[in-house]
């Protein structure tokens, strides 16, 4: 939203479709740290330019039906994986990780930022010798969480990030994909991370808080669990469902299945090249 009115000046009196890439509800993103002013001009911003453009690419159905109020046509273009071979020896990875005496690998790759819930994880799996952890992330809950985790050996931290071709096959290491996110952070009801479509493409079952998209997927695609509550009590609960090695595994097939039938790059590549070939025969 931050960069719309440049566009906007740049498209008024040319024949050029002005197409606004809402990755989120900027307003709700920024809104934990702006004072009242600012996001009051946020909003009338967003009020103002957002029914002016000619399409709305967007990330999930949340937030496209959030902002079809003002604009007719929006494409939802998922930050979704290309579907890859399965992983055929994930033991090696927990060799390399010294996971392999544990009964369970959760892992968790995203951003260690205020809004996601991840600390009651990692103090459910300190208590837990039959429970393993892999981290990748970084922000603001960095020193905090690393901290908690030090000096626990089946938590391994595998640095800030790792390359996006990789993190599909890290995760097939794991039996559990992890996504916590807080309920009072606004932007987080919108969710839809690239976490959830790589869970999806790496076949594994994902243990998720009931909030934004994530949840969604998770409850229709009978793809995980959904927790009522992100508190280590509830984490607990969760992953004692997913200790049944038979539901996990009818839980990872239906991750893969949506995968393959549509959460995929090539479902959603499809989607962004009809909506470019629309504008293209509108100008």
């Amino acid at each position: 939203l931050d960069t719309l009115p440049v566009g906007y000046a740049y498209t008024r009196g040319r024949r050029v479709p002005l197409v606004f890439d809402a990755h989120e509800s900027y307003p709700d993103l920024v809104a934990p740290r702006l004072p009242r002013w600012a996001m009051l001009a946020l909003r009338a911003t967003e009020r103002l330019l957002v029914p002016r453009v000619d399409a709305l690419i967007t990330v999930g159905d949340l937030l496209a039906g959030h902002y079809r109020r003002w604009v007719q046509r929006v494409a939802v273009v998922r930050n979704c994986q290309p579907i890859s071979p399965e992983s055929s020896n994930p033991e090696a990875l927990r060799l390399e990780w010294k996971l392999d005496r544990v009964d369970l690998v959760v892992c968790y790759i995203g951003g260690f930022t205020y809004g996601r819930v991840i600390l009651p994880l990692i103090e459910v799996i300190k208590t837990d010798p039959t429970l393993g952890l892999v981290l990748v992330g970084e922000g603001p809950q960095s020193t905090s969480l690393l901290t908690a985790a030090e000096d626990v050996d089946r938590i391994m931290y595998l640095g800030r990030r790792v390359p996006p071709d990789q993190v599909v096959s890290i995760m097939q290491g794991a039996d559990i994909v992890y996504y916590g996110l807080r309920s009072d952070y606004p932007n987080n009801r919108f969710s839809s991370p690239n976490a959830l479509y790589s869970a999806l493409a790496a076949g594994r079952p994902l243990l998720a808080t009931n909030v934004g998209e994530v949840s969604l997927v998770v409850q229709a695609e009978e793809c995980g669990v959904v927790l009522d509550e992100p508190t280590k009590e509830s984490i607990v609960a969760g992953l004692g469902k997913l200790r049944d090695t038979k539901a996990r595994t009818v839980m990872a097939r239906n991750a893969r299945h949506a995968a393959q039938t549509k959460y995929n790059w090539a479902a959603a590549e499809q989607e962004l090249l009809n909506l470019y070939r629309e504008l293209w025969g509108a100008v």
